[in-house]
């Protein structure tokens, strides 16, 4: 009797520890604003109504804040339009706050035309968060810097008198503004936006610069938005995800690991008070090699729209 019951102790404590394995303890989400980019699948050739209102209730699960942009200069005002005159409406539908961003890259642009540009789309859809001038810092050292970040502090002013609950501001690509020393650059918006806005992408799938990348979300560290020297400001992450593309060095595992190291970042840092994903499906084949389409591989559904394993992590 007594070794049936040893033997029985011993094949339940195998089961139990398989079990665990299998079923790994979760890192509680923090309660704090969430959002995502809003694509249906195949986002960007899908005319399909009914798959972008599938696409706003999926993210409407994810949180409050719907990550809507378009990009200046590839772009009319009229094509902008026409998209914000699906998305918005969908977003409102579901619940959720329209987070407005309008890319304009590599190039500073004709100030007078971009402004126009912007303060029609705001007059006209009041959204509660307006990105102008995404990850700002790629453009420093270009000729009229200077002077384009002055019209865009007048840009946030007028923006301000045709929307008041409108909060602008730019953002800052996160990893190079540490590896390149520019956290200076924020000293010209300190008084006069409401977030250090930042973007950040920490997997290491090229080899841009030293440091602040990394091959596995484990290896972050846990202090690593700390912005306590740059600012005191609260912390808006406008964009973060983690490929699931082998060809940019991960996976779906490794997605998993990340989405529940952001969280122990967060849960670690009160200032942030906001965190967007790049995306909710992918916008590219998830097996891509093309080097630019490494943010489209960051999706929670492929580009079919099957879910990956890290949705039930930021779900709901």
């Amino acid at each position: 009797m007594n070794i049936k019951i040893g033997l029985c102790l011993i094949l339940c404590s195998i089961l139990i520890s398989g079990c665990v394995d299998k079923n790994p303890i979760q890192v509680e989400k923090p309660d704090i604003e969430w959002g995502i980019g809003v694509y249906p699948h195949h986002g960007f050739t899908n005319a399909n109504l009914t798959d972008w209102d599938d696409a706003f209730k999926k993210a409407s699960r994810v949180g409050k804040i719907a990550h809507l942009e378009v990009t200046y200069g590839e772009m009319t005002l009229e094509d902008a339009e026409f998209l914000y005159d699906i998305k918005v409406p969908l977003a409102r539908k579901y619940g959720m706050e329209i987070f407005m961003q309008i890319n304009i890259f590599d190039t500073i642009p004709e100030m007078t035309e971009y402004k126009n540009y912007v303060l029609k789309l705001v007059e006209k859809y009041k959204p509660e968060y307006l990105l102008a001038s995404n990850e700002i810092n790629y453009l420093y050292g270009k000729d009229r810097y200077d002077y384009f970040v002055s019209e865009l502090l007048d840009l946030y002013d007028q923006i301000k008198e045709v929307s008041p609950k409108t909060k602008s501001f730019p953002s800052f690509a996160y990893e190079p503004m540490r590896a390149n020393h520019q956290e200076f650059l924020f000293d010209a918006f300190e008084d006069r936006v409401p977030y250090f806005a930042i973007t950040s992408y920490p997997l290491k799938a090229f080899e841009i610069y030293p440091g602040y990348l990394y091959e596995s979300p484990g290896d972050i560290p846990i202090n690593y938005w700390d912005v306590s020297d740059i600012t005191d400001k609260d912390i808006f992450i406008t964009e973060t995800g983690w490929s699931t593309g082998p060809y940019f060095k991960g996976s779906r595992e490794d997605q998993i690991n990340y989405v529940e190291r952001v969280y122990e970042l967060v849960g670690n840092n009160p200032k942030i008070k906001k965190v967007v994903w790049i995306t909710l499906m992918d916008v590219v084949d998830e097996n891509t090699k093309i080097d630019s389409e490494y943010p489209g591989t960051m999706g929670f559904f492929t580009i079919e729209g099957k879910e990956k394993p890290a949705w039930r992590l930021i779900s709901d």
